[in-house]
């Protein structure tokens, strides 16, 4: 499905500058025209009802917003969904075990939990956009 759209490529190249603008000139952020979850619907209608913008929303909110109208531009035929969702459960239900180990220690939080937050921030080799979709 994104390749349908990407395969127009002076359409997208346009849409993608107009979305560059948006950000550029801080404009207020809008509604998604996907219908969305009942919880992102729920994070973004303030922000929408109090006119936030790109630069006076939330950093991690607008974070996700803009890869949302990427898929906007990019896959609108397939719902927005995820084509790594699965790959993610995956991910995650494999790591359920070391999650848990990692619970059950109790850590100091300055001097030994910070330090293994960064470095699992940093370092997050899971993240698809290092291992370019690759199975880890």
């Amino acid at each position: 499905m994104i390749m349908r759209r990407a395969c127009r490529p002076g359409e997208l190249k346009a849409a993608l500058e107009a979305l560059a603008d948006e950000i550029a000139r801080d404009a207020p952020l809008r509604a998604l025209t996907a219908e969305p979850s009942a919880a992102w619907e729920a994070e973004m209608m303030p922000l929408l009802e109090a006119k936030q913008t790109w630069l006076s929303a939330p950093w991690f909110t607008v974070e996700n917003y803009f890869y949302k109208r990427i898929l906007e531009l990019t896959d609108g035929e397939t719902a927005m969904a995820d084509p790594f969702a699965q790959q993610k459960r995956d991910s995650l239900d494999g790591a359920a075990d070391a999650f848990a180990a990692m619970r059950a220690i109790e850590l100091d939080a300055c001097t030994q939990l910070a330090p293994l937050v960064s470095t699992s921030l940093w370092g997050n080799v899971a993240d698809l956009s290092i291992s370019a979709g690759a199975r880890l």
